[in-house]
């Protein structure tokens, strides 16, 4: 048996072909679709979809040997935040990083905080220094009220004993060390403030907050003090905007950027942010509590890290699929202009043999 007799591809001869002005508009429309398609299948390769997905992070923290883990060795947070309160002048607010298991203040790296009085139309007055206290030291020591043997040459000295010995601060105006420190804090009475801060924390679980008062840390209590004001916590206006917050250098809009909370009440007040981040964003919901009945008042920003990773990608499909498509969309579009010119040509065939039918 002779392979040709097997061929699936018979061939015509020359003399058997007869083209058609029909067939070769058709085939030029086949032409360009081929040419029109073939090109959207090559530019849908070379710009192939970012996609994403979701991994569980099961990488261990360690240093470089590999096996120690060690403070030093573990992944940060860039925080920074921007947040201004229009009615609460700077001295009576406090910063504060806590570890959210502890309670104990955290390591922080390159801490960064600026405090900026504003007049009560919004104006720029100036810093002010966290170290007000000590802004006046005397040349003669001053009792230090706690015992009658400890001696304080400033404001600053004085609150420290308090401190040492777990003492409830006195007013300002009770101590000779601190009563040119009041008048000046008075005059502020009606001032704003602007707060900017920026830091790394070890990447886990925390808080940071805003708080009225005094701040004293003491075996994992934090504590605020607004009676060295001489002024009680539901006088205090908390209503703030935020500006920026972010938890990574991202540069891209957050949640809570240009978001304003308002203190509709004269009493005091206890606002919760609490965000989850996930990779480089976040997301947040917030909770205001007026008269909690905790200690801890103001403004807070919890934090906790998801072992959700989310891992971007580009879908890039094998060459191979690529030409699988390339072939498809010649033999998709030959295959159809065939049948229509095919049809054509039987349809006008029909039509010359019908007057040889009818006669």
């Amino acid at each position: 048996m002779s392979l040709s007799k097997l061929d699936l591809f018979p061939k015509l001869g020359d003399e058997y072909h007869v083209g058609t002005t029909v067939g070769g508009i058709i085939s030029m429309m086949s032409i360009i679709s081929v040419i029109l398609l073939s090109s959207v299948e090559i530019r849908s390769y070379l710009n192939p979809p970012l996609r994403q997905k979701l991994l569980v992070d099961t990488t261990r923290p360690t240093s470089v040997d590999g096996v120690t883990i060690t403070m030093e060795s573990q992944p940060r947070l860039d925080v920074y935040i921007n947040i201004t309160f229009p009615a609460a002048p700077c001295y009576l607010l406090s910063f504060d990083v806590i570890d959210f298991m502890t309670q104990l203040p955290i390591p922080l790296d390159d801490i960064k905080s600026t405090f900026t009085r504003l007049s009560p139309s919004g104006q720029i007055i100036g810093k002010l220094s966290r170290d007000y206290l000590n802004s006046e030291i005397y040349s003669t020591p001053g009792s230090c009220y706690v015992d009658n043997f400890s001696k304080c040459y400033s404001c600053q000295e004085v609150y420290t004993e308090y401190q040492k010995r777990l003492f409830k601060p006195p007013a300002l105006t009770d101590i000779d060390q601190c009563k040119s420190v009041s008048k000046r804090l008075q005059a502020m009475r009606e001032e704003g403030c602007n707060i900017e801060s920026s830091f790394k924390v070890i990447r886990f679980a925390g808080n940071f907050m805003i708080s009225p008062g005094m701040s004293w840390n003491h075996r994992g209590w934090q504590m605020h003090f607004v009676e060295p004001f001489g002024i009680a916590t539901n006088e205090i206006n908390m209503t703030h905007h935020i500006e920026r917050l972010q938890y990574s250098k991202n540069e891209e809009k957050m949640p809570l950027d240009n978001f304003t909370n308002v203190q509709t009440e004269n009493a005091t007040w206890k606002v919760i942010y609490t965000a989850d981040i996930l990779d480089d964003k976040f997301s947040v919901s917030r909770n205001a509590i007026t008269n909690p009945s905790s200690e801890q008042l103001g403004v807070i920003f919890k934090y906790d890290i998801s072992p959700i990773q989310a891992m971007s990608y580009l879908d890039k499909e094998p060459k191979l699929h690529l030409a699988t498509r390339l072939l498809t969309v010649v033999g998709g579009v030959l295959g159809f202009f065939t049948m229509i010119d095919r049809a054509i040509y039987m349809s006008n065939k029909r039509k010359k043999m019908q007057p040889i039918i009818d006669g």
